[in-house]
């Protein structure tokens, strides 16, 4: 459920923003709360370990993740070569992977929900170890991917120079048939550049001819062996790189399962490094799960001053443009209260008040902390219900007052125990006059658990 009544997908929106993959970022996106309270404990220790170990490491390095998952599901074929760019892009994984297995632990401070995400890395060392020997810094195939590729390609540094010095010494000797005196190449074979009206003064083979036509680029004859010695070693070359890279793939796709463990794991550490981040800019506490819920100080994360600056990134609103910060609001329900009423003036403050304590559950439960003060305490709820806004049905004609009954009623029809209902101006959409004499409307939110009608103060019904 996307439990938009409760801002639950413009709250995502701004922890996405600290996620360093798009995989991290939908992953985020798509969280959901547990009514498991033993998962839900173990959702926010993780956040809590990564809050605690960002005091005193930094975070673990996630790029490349979307490059690279695409190219672990195409691992298994037989006598398949990734390309060199592609064989980097998982390398790039295997280092964000061996970055999260070092990650813990971490000297005195205990960290036992992020060791248990991070434990099922698989050590990765041995193969991350064969990118320096087959790749050098700049992407290149090195010369010591293999003993042969070294050898072929000091053969083609000896071929190379034997070739341009043999052309040097004709240049020296026919000057006046040369256009230029340089040695060129032309579709992989070495030429000189002679003078269209001097063309038969260099026996040779016409490889080129300028767009001017004044010059031609001739392979003279005394070096056609030697340019097909040049040629035949380059193609050695283009075969023995093929092999390095066919090995080299194998390599992965041997390590395919582990690699896609990486894949998963990266993408959930992500997307709880981005909790965390959320809760260091917030200042978020983790509540307890296990009393009533009671909210001291909680602030609405797209109310609270202090993330201003991250939703006028995320949503373009202007820090000036909200003058003053939200009213912290002060909530105890005691063991056994089942049922909160808020009534008052519009305006008052009562839709967010409800708001904060739905969106706060759907926090908890999905592992973030919560901006509010330490003593802050939610059960974990089985589900949350929302019945909020005109329900008008044209199409089932039914009126907002008929509908908002409706939904009511469904929402109550599938509560338990342990549900948590929020209902957002109950009995609206008919006269207040209708049913007994009113001297004026008041409008009413009724929650399982909702806030309180003067904020600031703790209101215990």
């Amino acid at each position: 459920m996307i439990h938009t009544e409760v801002d639950w997908p413009g709250v995502l929106r701004l922890a996405g923003r600290f996620c360093s993959s798009e995989r991290g970022r939908e992953r985020l996106l798509a969280a959901a709360p547990s009514g498991n309270p033993e998962e839900v404990r173990r959702r926010a220790g993780v956040t809590r370990d990564l809050v605690a170990r960002t005091g005193l490491r930094p975070p673990v390095r996630i790029f490349g993740l979307d490059e690279a998952a695409p190219l672990v599901l195409r691992l298994g074929a037989a006598g398949q070569a990734l390309p060199p760019d592609e064989l980097l892009d998982l390398f790039a994984l295997v280092e964000r992977s061996e970055e999260g297995r070092h990650a813990v632990p971490v000297e005195g401070v205990d960290l036992p929900d992020l060791t248990a995400l991070l434990g099922p890395l698989g050590d990765l060392e041995s193969l991350l170890s064969e990118r320096d020997v087959v790749f050098e810094p700049d992407g290149r195939i090195s010369d010591t991917a293999s003993v042969r590729l070294s050898s072929i390609r000091a053969s083609i540094v000896r071929l190379r120079r034997e070739v341009v010095r043999r052309l040097e010494e004709l240049v020296r000797a026919r000057p006046e048939s040369l256009a230029d005196g340089y040695v060129t190449e032309k579709g992989g074979r070495y030429c000189l550049p002679v003078r269209s009206d001097r063309r038969e003064s260099v026996a040779g083979i016409v490889h080129e001819k300028s767009g001017s036509g004044q010059t031609l680029f001739v392979e003279p004859l005394a070096v056609v062996e030697s340019n097909n010695a040049l040629a035949e070693a380059f193609e050695e070359e283009r075969e023995e790189i093929h092999r390095i890279l066919v090995a080299l793939t194998a390599r992965f796709s041997a390590r395919k399962s582990e690699l896609l463990a990486a894949v998963e794991i990266l993408t959930e550490l992500d997307a709880y490094q981005a909790r965390a981040e959320l809760a260091r800019r917030s200042a978020g506490v983790f509540p307890e799960t296990d009393g009533p819920l009671v909210l001291k100080r909680a602030r609405h994360p797209l109310l609270d001053r202090r993330l201003a600056p991250l939703r006028e990134e995320v949503f373009g609103e202007r820090a000036e443009e909200r003058a003053s910060d939200a009213v912290p609001l002060d909530l105890v329900l005691d063991e056994g209260q089942r049922l909160v009423l808020l009534s008052g003036p519009n305006a008052g403050g009562k839709t967010v008040a409800m708001k904060t304590v739905g969106l706060f559950a759907l926090l908890a439960q999905s592992g973030f902390a919560v901006p509010a003060d330490p003593g802050t305490s939610l059960p974990v709820f089985d589900r949350l219900l929302v019945v909020a806004g005109d329900a008008q049905d044209l199409l089932g004609d039914l009126s907002s007052f008929a509908g908002a009954m409706t939904r009511t009623a469904a929402a109550f029809a599938a509560a338990t125990p342990r549900s948590l209902i929020l209902l957002d101006e109950l009995g609206s959409g008919t006269d207040p006059d209708e049913g007994g004499p009113s001297p004026r409307r008041s409008s009413r939110r009724t929650c399982g658990a909702a806030a309180s009608p003067s904020p600031r103060r703790t209101w215990r019904p």
